[in-house]
């Protein structure tokens, strides 16, 4: 294109230069680049979404607990005065127990827990464990006995096998 345009003394024209100037400005601003250069990302779905940012109402709430927690807890620490300890202090000394009304409880069920433990171990000791029995006992009978080695197999040959109704 740009051979068909050069003047006889070969140089291009100014014409050529604009035209293809205005050609590779079509081509840049063509609605295919603008939409690959925008960087944004569409599904297709049509949802529109709000802009993230630091105002958002959830944000905004976040801030304002942060905040509210921040003057609560200075407000805590500088209301007791010298020699008086904090309310919350005193809210859990005043409603807790007495340490020796603790200590009895305590005491009381660590002899209970000791109590059922021993009882378990007892019946655990006193009852035969359960035997399992096989199913279909003819399959124990039908190893192969290729790929054993020699001792490396107990002697079964005087072996009992019972079913479940034996």
């Amino acid at each position: 294109m740009l051979t068909n345009r050069l003047s006889s003394s070969g140089s291009v024209s100014v014409h050529a230069i604009t035209k293809i100037s205005k050609q590779s400005r079509c081509l840049s601003s063509s609605a295919v680049r603008q939409g690959s250069s925008a960087g944004g990302y569409d599904d297709g779905s049509g949802e529109e979404y709000a802009p993230a940012s630091l105002l958002s109402p959830s944000w905004l709430r976040l801030f304002g607990f942060a905040a509210a927690s921040a003057v609560g807890l200075s407000a805590y620490s500088s209301m007791h005065t010298e020699g008086q300890e904090p309310f919350l202090t005193r809210y859990l000394a005043h409603n807790k127990p007495s340490p020796e009304t603790s200590k009895a409880n305590a005491d009381k069920l660590l002899a209970l827990k000791k109590e059922l433990a021993d009882d378990t171990l007892l019946l655990s000791d006193a009852h035969r464990p359960r035997l399992l029995r096989m199913s279909n006992p003819g399959t124990f009978e039908q190893a192969s006995p290729h790929k054993i080695s020699p001792g490396s197999q107990a002697d079964l040959s005087d072996l009992n096998i019972k079913s479940l109704r034996e």
